[in-house]
């Protein structure tokens, strides 16, 4: 994998000599921090609104994430509030964070040392220059598949239809501004545990395919999505979903 963030993997030496504590609510994670286990394949992750930012705002630029050794944790990289990675030639720029109303937006982020005093939702937010760095990468990388925790904002009453507890637009309009300037092929997105597809045409003609996922812990329909990338055309379709019970061949 070739690494797109600036200033490369870094850590405070502090964190590294801090007491080891709280793994036990970390699931299965804490057995490859320790280098218990390792995982077969590249795990590539932005932050949403229930991430250890305490943490990961060691990272900014993103990088691999060091494990209780101090070590990097094998083929596991942060995105950073904004960042890209390239794997197998695909191209991906990723951006943490959920929407912000503008006086929030506009200002700075709580620093680490108020983790504990500041409402953690507050390390959460997306800022003005996570969006301005991303249009930075964006602008020279030109993405072929965007991962974000927030959706793009859309017409999700519409899409759900009446009946539903949502109505009008939700997501997120500053991603979708990413999404309309860059038009990547694909969009991975979470955050509102509700498994759904949508194409959004784009100024160029072309289109960006959008998935929402579904929430792994409760195996959700959607929650994990098979995609396949064609070097040759550069192109990405997708081969299956999980439909809550297996695997579902899909070809789009």
């Amino acid at each position: 994998m070739r690494k797109g963030y600036s200033g490369g993997a870094r850590i405070a030496q502090e964190r590294r000599s801090r007491p080891r504590q709280g793994c036990s609510v970390l699931g299965d994670f804490q057995l490859f921090a320790s280098g218990e286990n390792r995982s077969p394949w590249p795990i590539i992750f932005v932050g949403g609104n229930h991430e250890p930012y305490g943490f990961l705002d060691h990272y900014p630029d993103g990088g691999p994430i060091h494990g209780l050794s101090g070590e990097p944790v094998p083929k596991c990289y942060y995105m950073g509030r904004a960042g890209w990675a390239e794997l197998w030639g695909i191209r991906v720029i990723g951006v943490s964070g959920i929407f912000a109303n503008e006086d929030v937006f506009n200002s700075e982020r709580p620093a680490i040392t108020m983790i504990g005093t500041a409402k953690l939702k507050r390390f959460a937010y997306m800022r003005r220059r996570d969006v301005e760095r991303a249009y930075e990468i964006g602008s020279a990388v030109r993405g072929d598949l965007w991962l974000l925790h927030d959706w793009p904002e859309s017409d999700l009453g519409a899409r759900l239809g009446r009946g539903t507890n949502f109505d009008g637009k939700h997501g997120n309009p500053r991603t979708l501004s990413l999404i309309r300037e860059f038009a990547p092929q694909r969009v991975l997105c979470g955050h509102m545990h509700i498994p759904m597809d949508w194409e959004l045409p784009q100024r160029n003609g072309s289109s960006t395919l959008v998935h929402a996922l579904g929430y792994l812990p409760l195996a959700q329909e959607g929650c994990v999505q098979i995609l396949e990338w064609d070097a040759a055309s550069r192109s990405i379709r997708r081969l299956a979903r999980w439909n809550g019970a297996g695997f579902q061949s899909d070809g789009s």
